[in-house]
């Protein structure tokens, strides 16, 4: 399902331009999760893939599947390498998501405790609409062409975790660590580095993963309270 998910789509708008009108240009969203478990980092335009999740392999063969065409075809179709990236909008289940819900329902009173599983591995997190704004840089260029997109500094979900409760006035002691929730072949720790975006695009991430939580903590509390509704 998740190759299929992930893979078939991209080749029918591939096949779609390629057929109908070669001048459209294509954006896809290809993943740090295809870089799996790395021996260095910052990851860099010249690192390689090591996938080690069904869907990192997905997003593996959908981004050779975007090069392909681009390179058989002349497509302009460009792949964003995007590393965490988030964002009020994020569905629920997802960690950042879930944090936010979780630390707010606590501080409500309609929850006691915010469990999670690892939260001492590291990831590289950046604020989504500054990302969005690296998407359509890429659709600019001249020539069609794959970026890194990333803050290029990891920071522990841990210190993430810690930084929102204070926001929300509570303590580390309503953290529960459940074993249950645990990623199999977990990524411990991954970054990047985003200076050919930086060269090429003009782009550089305006807020790291501290002022992101920031910005996400206080619209999930305009919108918990119903001052607004959700927006980029």
């Amino acid at each position: 399902m998740t190759m299929r998910v992930n893979t078939q789509p991209v080749i029918n708008f591939l096949e779609a331009i390629r057929t109908l009108d070669r001048s459209i240009k294509f954006y896809h969203a290809s993943s740090s999760e295809m870089y799996g478990r790395v021996s260095t980092c910052p990851i860099d335009d010249r690192t390689l893939f090591n996938p080690v999740s069904p869907y990192a392999v997905s997003k593996v063969a959908a981004h050779h599947t975007v090069r392909v065409y681009r390179d058989s075809y002349s497509l302009f179709a460009v792949s964003g390498v995007l590393f965490n990236h988030e964002s009020v909008l994020r569905k629920q289940g997802f960690f950042i998501r879930k944090l936010m819900d979780a630390a707010l329902d606590v501080k409500r009173g309609k929850a006691d405790r915010l469990s999670f599983g690892n939260i001492d591995v590291r990831r590289d997190i950046g604020y989504a609409p500054d990302y969005v704004r690296a998407m359509w840089l890429m659709l600019q260029q001249p020539t069609a062409d794959d970026f890194i997109i990333c803050t290029g500094r990891s920071v522990a979900l841990r210190e993430l975790v810690e930084h929102v409760l204070r926001r929300a006035g509570l303590t580390t002691e309503v953290i529960q660590i459940d074993p249950a929730l645990y990623r199999p072949n977990e990524i411990l720790d991954i970054y990047g580095d985003a200076t050919t975006a930086t060269r090429r695009l003009g782009w550089t991430s305006k807020y790291d993963a501290f002022e992101t939580m920031d910005l996400i903590f206080d619209e999930a509390m305009a919108l918990q309270a119903g001052k607004r509704t959700p927006s980029l």
